[in-house]
């Protein structure tokens, strides 16, 4: 999903919905209020053939070579992540 599709859906929703709390999965359950909206990067499709990760790998430009089993042809791909921290 692209933020042009998010913002389309969110406001699909209606104004009545406006005020409502946006929620994300909790790390091993439960779920957590957004607390954070950051542009960071990827390496996409990481672990797409591990079904006990999600598909991809967060990470920074100068922690890319650190990356464990990195490919040299992966791609870096910029993203907006969406954070809830656990309180």
């Amino acid at each position: 999903m692209t933020v042009a599709e998010l913002v389309r859906s969110l406001q699909s929703l209606g104004i009545e919905k406006q005020n409502l709390p946006v929620i994300i999965r909790g790390y091993e359950g439960g779920s957590n209020e957004v607390s954070e909206i950051t542009p960071t990067q990827v390496a996409w499709d990481h672990h797409a053939d591990m079904p006990y990760y999600g598909r991809h790998q967060i990470v920074s430009a100068d922690e890319y070579e650190w990356l464990p089993d990195a490919e040299p042809t992966l791609v870096l791909t910029e993203v907006i992540h969406l954070v809830g921290h656990n309180r």
